[in-house]
């Protein structure tokens, strides 16, 4: 099992499914499936993959189920996935 890295003070280090909060959170799936929390909302994809250090060409992103585009807007309570495109023919 990975362990998040430490975060600036903005950011969860622990995140357990089903366990009850008091406060929303965003989730972020990244591509290697690890699951990181963030306190931190809203922000668009383009600024998460920047703070990620995600190159946007390299991966699609997805909001709740729904893939959007670098613009969009995330928020508190969305469950965001990170999949890394394979280039190859």
């Amino acid at each position: 099992m990975k362990y998040p890295r430490p975060w600036p003070d903005r950011h969860r280090d622990v995140y357990a499914p089903g366990m009850p909060r008091s406060e929303a959170i965003m989730k972020v799936i990244l591509p290697d499936q690890e699951v990181r929390v963030l306190e931190q909302a809203p922000v668009t994809v383009r600024d998460l993959l920047n703070e990620l250090g995600i190159h946007p060409l390299e991966v699609i992103v997805a909001k709740n189920g729904v893939l959007v585009p670098e613009q969009a807007l995330l928020g508190r309570d969305d469950e965001v996935r990170i999949i890394r495109i394979a280039h190859g023919g």
